[in-house]
């Protein structure tokens, strides 16, 4: 294997980027390189192709010493078993630079959104982590969520604490009411559906809100009346929304 060739092809993609975040220490990419040919660099022998074709990039990159590291994946729960992933990744590639990776189910490769100049020390991966629910990823060039998700798995709460997550969510929420028509209404909806478990109610999910055998006259005052949920209303189907779906992993 060698490690020189991807190091030199991440370095030439972030040489020029088309922006920076976080006084330069967020490059973004002025054209995103395909990792899975960043990482095929390496391959050298005929053994080594194989591993690439068998094994995939993941153990290519783990033999020349450049592992990838899972900050945070999404999921969002559909009709049936099905579950739609979105993570968020690390790949160190050396020279002081970190490759940050955008996985979503439907997609056949990973993606480079960005480069990490330093360390990837809590400031800098908390910055990211805002800049990129920030309007949905418009600086990086993705739409990283349609609806909040239904769940969240944190792999590393000392990069990414867990209030800034739940912060991200909250001004995230607000933002896609405005900007993508997001419904207060229909995340009331789901959190009550899931909150009627009965291993979950007992849990003091719900707190803030009315009492299980209320919550559907509720909602339905809710649903006509002028404006919407108030405010005091929306925080307390966000902390709820919150308790249900966010946990370190």
């Amino acid at each position: 294997m060698n490690n020189s060739k991807p190091t030199s092809l991440i370095e030439s993609a972030f040489a020029a980027p088309k922006g920076t975040l976080c006084r330069g220490r967020i490059l973004l990419p002025s054209s995103p390189p395909d990792l899975e040919e960043v990482i095929q660099a390496a391959v050298e022998t005929e053994q080594d192709q194989e591993t690439f074709e068998g094994d995939g990039p993941e153990a290519v990159a783990a033999e020349i010493g450049r592992e990838f590291t899972r900050l945070v994946a999404f999921y969002w729960q559909s009709l049936g078993p099905m579950v739609w992933e979105c993570c968020i990744d690390l790949l160190n590639v050396g020279n002081g630079k970190n490759i940050v990776c955008l996985k979503q189910d439907g997609w056949p490769r990973r993606q480079a959104i960005a480069a990490l100049k330093g360390r990837p020390e809590r400031p800098l991966v908390t910055a990211l982590f805002r800049n990129l629910l920030k309007e949905n990823g418009a600086a990086f060039g993705v739409g990283l969520f349609g609806s909040l998700p239904s769940n969240t798995d944190n792999f590393n709460e000392k990069l990414i604490p867990e209030e800034t997550i739940r912060r991200c969510y909250w001004d995230w929420m607000n933002w896609a009411e405005r900007e993508l028509d997001a419904d207060w209404i229909a995340l009331a909806e789901e959190v009550t559906a899931r909150a009627l478990s009965p291993v979950l109610y007992p849990l003091d999910i719900l707190k803030g809100l009315p009492p299980a055998e209320d919550l559907s006259e509720w909602l339905e005052k809710q649903r006509s009346r002028n404006g919407g949920l108030s405010m005091r209303a929306k925080r307390a189907v966000f902390d709820a929304y919150f308790k249900q779906s966010y946990g370190p992993y």
